[in-house]
């Protein structure tokens, strides 16, 4: 039986981000065996720490806001890494991706917070 990537692409995404348990029931059960959890959870914080460190590197503001409220920074960090797949490869690219996820509505919890450290 052949893999479907797209499944398998999709899942491992949801994991980069922190979610989607362990298995997936679309996931061929001979992959899902030949992935290691310990490995996966490796990957999964290497993930989140590169892109904490590209948008701390491409924006004054996240670095500001980190700075001085870093309980919050990383609560909103947390939510952004976990509902905004990792796209960007170069820092200010990720400041973008933050900064547009900062005036969504799934953001609305750091709203206040945010628009102190990135005014419209």
């Amino acid at each position: 039986m052949e893999p479907d990537l797209g499944v398998y692409n999709a899942w491992l995404a949801a994991q980069m981000r922190g979610g989607g348990g362990d298995s997936s029931p679309d996931l061929p059960r001979h992959t899902a065996a030949h992935i290691d959890a310990d490995g996966l959870a490796l990957s999964r914080l290497l993930v989140a720490k590169l892109r904490f460190e590209r948008l701390l590197g491409g924006s004054a503001a996240a670095a500001r806001w980190f700075e001085t409220d870093p309980k919050q920074f990383t609560a909103a960090f947390d939510s952004y890494h976990n509902q905004v797949s990792a796209r960007a490869f170069f820092p200010s690219e990720e400041a973008l991706e933050f900064q547009t996820w900062l005036a969504s509505p799934s953001a609305q919890a750091f709203g206040t917070a945010g628009r102190r450290h990135f005014p419209a």
